[in-house]
This record gives structure tokens, C-alpha cells and sequence, in this order.
């Protein structure tokens, strides 16, 4: 998939400046084994990303919605907005 404006370069330094506790988990998951984080999910995340423009998702953001939905995981722990914004019940609750 062809992607334009730069826009995979601006998620690789995104990548690299933002290495929250979310990417540590994924990198935990990648580690042990628990999500392939290939080509396919890749692609999904781009989808992801592409589709939601007119939310702030980082490709980061976009790639653990993907994973979430192939390893069906129903539950996001995020502190921030984004994952409700995609429409996954996250703990904590907000109040």
C-alpha cells in the first residue's frame, strides 16, 4: 500500500519520541510471543489510521486497535481518550 504525504515517516519518529507504557506493552506482547505485529497488522493499522483521520490517533494508537481486535481483546487500560474515542471500554472507567 502506497501511503503519501510522508505520513509513515511522521509515525516512525512519532514511534521513537513516544515509547509510552502502551508501547511497552506491546513490545512485551511482541517479546513473548503473545502478537505477531506483521505484515497484516500493519496494514490493518494504516486502514485504522487512514479511516480516522479527523481523530489525533498516532499509528501507535492505530496499530494496538488493530492488534486488539485480531487477539479480541474487549478491554482497553488507557489514562487517555483515544481508545473510547475508537469505541473500546477502557479501565479505568471514567467518571
Amino acid at each position: 500500500m502506497e501511503h503519501k504525504g510522508g505520513e509513515r515517516e511522521i509515525c516512525m519518529v512519532e514511534r521513537i519520541i513516544e515509547f509510552s507504557a502502551r508501547n511497552r506493552f506491546i513490545v512485551f506482547l511482541l517479546i513473548f510471543g503473545l502478537a505477531n505485529g506483521g505484515p497484516t497488522d500493519e496494514e490493518a493499522a494504516w486502514t485504522v489510521f487512514s479511516r480516522y483521520r479527523d481523530q489525533a490517533f498516532s499509528f501507535t494508537d492505530c496499530a494496538s486497535f488493530a492488534l486488539m481486535e485480531r487477539l479480541k481483546v474487549k478491554v482497553a487500560l488507557a489514562l487517555d481518550n483515544d481508545f473510547r474515542a475508537y469505541g473500546l471500554p477502557c479501565l479505568p472507567e471514567k467518571n
